[in-house]
């Protein structure tokens, strides 16, 4: 079982067996698509005695090795090349854009040009970043339901 090529959702799943197990002390093949007690088994056939363990390890390295990418993609330095979700709150949509121009003063963020994917060119003041503008699709996503703590 390859957790770097789960999707979030299965990894979700396999971290909610894991819970499961800590919760109750047992984990079944139909519990949250039976995924963590697979990668159970899986590491009992390797190490015999240590499945839980280890698969608890292999869960939990994988989930901080995705929370570590998204936190530095989140807090990168904005560049041309730079993909970025803008948030209508006005018509509730999430749109993608792609950073063509960049202005800093200082050392921070004075200004950049975002081209649309239907091919629209405008240009946003820096604090638009994290306001209207975010690195991840996620934090557009929890922009425009309310949620703030990205």
């Amino acid at each position: 079982m390859d957790l770097k090529n789960m999707s979030q959702h299965e990894l979700l799943q396999t971290y909610r067996g894991y819970e499961l197990l800590m919760q109750t002390g047992a984990v079944g093949p139909n519990d949250y698509d039976g995924l963590f007690r697979k990668l159970i088994d899986e590491q009992t056939k390797q190490s015999p005695g240590a499945g839980i363990v280890n698969a608890s390890l292999i869960l939990l390295q994988e989930i901080s090795a995705r929370w570590i990418a998204d936190t530095e993609l989140s807090e990168a330095v904005i560049r041309a090349g730079t993909p970025l979700w803008y948030v209508d709150k006005e018509t509730g949509k999430i749109e993608k854009a792609v950073v063509e121009t960049v202005n800093y003063k200082d050392g921070v963020l004075d200004s950049f040009g975002a081209k649309f994917d239907n091919g629209d060119f405008d240009v946003f003041e820096g604090s638009a970043i994290d306001d209207c503008f975010f690195r991840l699709e996620q934090q557009a996503v929890q922009s425009l339901l309310g949620n703030h703590d990205s």
